[in-house]
C-alpha cells in the first residue's frame, strides 16, 4: 500500500472509529517516548472502572502520515497477552468532528476526559476580564516566556 493510498485512508472522516473487537479501545496519549511509542490512558473492559497506563506504538506504515499530540484521543488495539514492555498498537486518531459525535451519541466514555482547571484566585480573573496585570499595566501579557525566569523589575527610587 503506497502512501497515498494510506493518507487517503486515514483522512477519510466519513468513518466514525468505533471499537470492533473487545481488544480495541479508546485512549488519551498522556506522554511521547519517542521512535513511535506513546504513553497512554487505555479504557478497561468495563467502562466504570478507571483506565490504565499503557505503552502503545505507532505501526510503521502510519509514522510519517498520522501525527499523534499530547493530549490526543486514539483508538488502541491491545495485544492479548502483553509479553513485552509494548501492550498494542495505535489503530487511529480521533478527530474532534468523531469526538463530537460520540459524545452526542453517548458512545464517548467520560473517564477520557482531561479534569477541568478552576481558577481560584478572583483577583487574576478579574483582572484578565478588565484587561489588566496585576502589575497594574493596562495591556495583558500575551505571550510568557516560561523557559525564562521571571525577575522583579525596580526602579531606582524604590531602592533608596
Amino acid at each position: 500500500m503506497g502512501i497515498r493510498k494510506i493518507a487517503r485512508e486515514v483522512n477519510d472522516t466519513s468513518k466514525t472509529p468505533t471499537p470492533e473487537t473487545p481488544l480495541q479501545r479508546y485512549g488519551r496519549v498522556t506522554g511521547i517516548r519517542g521512535g513511535g511509542l506513546y504513553d497512554t490512558l487505555v479504557m478497561n473492559e468495563s467502562a466504570a472502572s478507571e483506565p490504565r497506563t499503557a505503552l502503545l506504538q505507532l505501526p510503521s506504515k502510519f509514522k510519517k502520515v498520522i501525527f499523534v499530540k499530547l493530549g490526543s484521543y486514539i483508538l488502541a488495539e491491545l495485544y492479548p497477552d502483553a509479553a513485552t514492555k509494548v501492550h498494542g498498537d495505535i489503530l487511529c486518531v480521533v478527530r474532534p468532528e468523531h469526538l463530537k459525535l460520540l459524545k452526542a451519541e453517548n458512545r464517548w466514555p467520560a473517564i477520557l476526559e482531561p479534569a477541568k482547571e478552576e481558577d481560584d484566585d478572583d483577583e487574576d480573573s478579574e483582572a484578565h476580564e478588565s484587561g489588566r496585570d496585576s502589575d497594574g499595566d493596562s495591556m495583558p501579557d500575551v505571550f510568557v516566556n516560561r523557559n525564562r525566569m521571571h525577575v522583579e523589575e525596580q526602579s531606582e527610587d524604590e531602592e533608596e
